[in-house]
């Protein structure tokens, strides 16, 4: 059964262990030779209808009905097709599905997001010699791109991150995190 057109839009933002100017949006390897991470995407608009083994679990806002949260699941699975299905065959294993109170925040010049009582990361724009004051750093037509092709990615640099969720839990500051607008559909 073939899956019906589905697009999503909004903001994504990620917080992992590799350096600043994390190599994975360049497809390299990740700077410890794996990736440990949250990628959020905070979806504003959507329809659905009218490298190896990762180990991933899917949070949920808890204010999603039974409708929604289906078709959420079905296109971050993979099931829907386009960018996600193309990622399915890297999925070794799915710890779960959870549904938590989630609290999204953004200006343009720090992001983050805390996800019930045990995970918040706290992030900002990566300043460096050359940036100037109220600058950013972008990258424009990544080779991978968690908010779509062509779509301008934020690089910047985690100040606080504590992830604990499934059977995953990490610490970490002074890492990667990357923000962008994201506009995502399939199949």
């Amino acid at each position: 059964m073939k899956a019906p057109r589905w697009r999503i839009r909004g903001e994504w933002q990620d917080s992992c262990s590799c350096d600043i100017g994390c190599p994975c949006t360049f497809d390299q390897l990740p700077t410890l030779g794996y990736c440990q991470g949250l990628l959020a995407y905070h979806i504003e608009k959507g329809n659905f209808g009218e490298a190896g083994h990762w180990v991933v679990g899917y949070v949920f806002d808890e204010k999603a009905n039974s409708e929604q949260r289906e078709a959420l699941r079905k296109i971050f699975m993979g099931e829907a097709g386009g960018r996600f299905g193309m990622l399915r065959p890297l999925i070794a294993k799915v710890v779960g599905i959870e549904y938590a109170p989630i609290v999204w925040r953004h200006d343009r010049q720090r992001w983050g997001i805390k996800i019930g009582e045990n995970t918040q990361t706290k992030s900002g724009v990566y300043r460096g010699l050359d940036v100037p004051k109220g600058g950013e750093v972008k990258v424009i037509n990544a080779p991978v791109a968690e908010g779509g092709i062509g779509m301008p990615i934020t690089m910047g640099q985690t100040f606080m991150s504590r992830i604990k969720l499934f059977s995953f839990e990490f610490v970490w500051s002074s890492r990667n995190s990357k923000f962008g607008p994201m506009d995502i559909s399939g199949p």
